[in-house]
């Protein structure tokens, strides 16, 4: 009697084991490129919480050299750039390596800025990103680093 008190709790369990929703399929390139237009948005935004948030908690930002480590940090950090003002952002994929949970990205972007003196100049670049599926199936960066071309002053409308 007691072994087949053992068996049945052995199938039981085994039931439920298998019962688990199956873990979803994950499109890193789509979802990647999903993740990367959220961003450009919210710098197009200016919205520095969203942006900072969109790191993991060890996430680096790597600006002109200085490494800014942690969400918190980037925000304060992007906070300096208040008096500046994104006039148009674009982003560009161009390429996404990776498997389930991350991704290396490598790509392109252009932005026009109006800055503090009122001048306004156009930015443009390479970047690589890394980026990490969280287990609240969020898409953050571990590491955002620039490679900016020379800056030059907008062309006049």
């Amino acid at each position: 009697m007691r072994q087949a008190w053992l068996v049945l709790a052995a199938l039981l369990l085994a039931s439920c084991a298998s019962s688990k929703a199956p873990a979803r399929k994950v499109d890193v390139d789509a979802e990647v490129r999903q993740a990367t237009q959220r961003y450009a948005d919210l710098v197009a935004k200016m919205d520095n919480a969203g942006i900072a948030a969109m790191f993991t908690d060890d996430g680096a930002l790597v600006n002109g050299g200085k490494t800014i480590h942690g969400p918190k940090e980037i925000e304060k950090f992007l906070d300096t750039f208040k008096q500046y003002h994104v006039q148009s952002e674009a982003i560009t994929v161009r390429t996404v390596t990776g498997k389930t949970n991350w991704a290396h990205v490598l790509g392109n972007y252009e932005q026009t800025v109006r800055l503090p003196d009122g001048s306004v100049v156009d930015a443009k670049g390479g970047y690589a990103a890394d980026w990490s599926l969280g287990s609240d199936d969020v898409w953050r960066m571990r590491r955002l680093e620039a490679f900016p071309e020379k800056t030059q002053p907008a062309a006049a409308d």
